[in-house]
């Protein structure tokens, strides 16, 4: 039930935001790009490819995953993921943003994941699916990273 509040404030606010400031809209470029910088995120799973991983994130991120686990920083963010590539090796990964709104040098975005994973110790394959929600931030440079992410699986796993 924590989760799901957690998710109704989030998205409480997104909208006061975006009701509220001037320049809030959708960019169709900036769209683009964080549509295309989600795939490109979800292609470095089956590589296990942590370092690119850690590319796409801001340095203050914060994860909030299923259980109330919150990781928070790109240091517990790394082990995270670490942790996750030492545990399974994944097959398969795809994902497709459902929305996403920009606000200025932020944006809210929302979708839904499929993944096929073997788990190491006992070389089970799980078939998985879920959805996401979270803010993204334009960095200094220009491009958007992952600055708040929540997800959680859906359906039957197995």
């Amino acid at each position: 039930m924590k989760y799901f509040s957690t998710l109704f404030t989030l998205a409480f606010l997104l909208s006061l935001l975006s009701s509220c400031q001037p320049g809030v809209g959708t960019d169709e470029s900036d769209v683009e790009v964080i549509k295309a910088t989600n795939t490109y995120y979800i292609s470095l799973h089956p590589k296990a490819d942590v370092d690119a991983l850690m590319d796409l994130y801001t340095s203050d991120a914060v994860i909030l995953s299923p259980y109330d686990i919150i990781t928070e920083g790109k240091e517990a963010i790394r082990r995270s993921w670490d942790e996750w590539f030492e545990a399974v090796v994944v097959e398969e990964a795809s994902s497709t943003m459902d929305e996403v709104i920009v606000f200025g040098d932020w944006a809210y975005a929302r979708g839904h994941f499929s993944d096929v994973y073997i788990v190491q110790s006992d070389s089970s394959r799980h078939v998985g699916e879920g959805r996401f929600s979270g803010l993204w931030k334009r960095s200094t440079e220009g491009d958007w990273k992952i600055a708040r992410d929540t997800w959680f699986r859906t359906g039957n796993q197995d």
